[in-house]
């Protein structure tokens, strides 16, 4: 997240910096203070999606990845039990998965 603060800052100083030599400035410079400051900007909106696509596999990881493999170990060492109501153990499992991804 600081990452992302250094891109911004660098747009803001330079859209600061033109707008106190307005006048000073012709087309063709300004037009590379645009783009400059439109690249800017486009690093920190990557960097933050860097950081929130981080944050969500770090989430998967570890919550969701634990809870599948405790669902798959009790369902294997629960299934046998249930041979008679085979397809109800089965329903059962699945929806408890479904329940810890939701």
């Amino acid at each position: 997240m600081n990452l992302a603060l250094v891109p911004l800052v660098l747009a803001l100083a330079i859209v600061v910096f033109r707008y106190s030599v307005k006048d000073k400035i012709d087309g063709t410079l300004n037009f590379y203070i645009g783009a400059t400051v439109g690249t800017l900007l486009s690093f920190t909106v990557v960097i933050l999606a860097i950081t929130a696509a981080m944050a969500i596999t770090t989430f998967i990881l570890k919550v969701v990845v634990p809870f599948l493999f405790l669902y798959v170990f009790v369902f294997l060492f629960t299934f046998p039990f249930f041979k008679k109501n085979a397809k109800r153990a089965l329903i059962a499992n699945i929806m408890a998965v479904l329940t810890t991804l939701i």
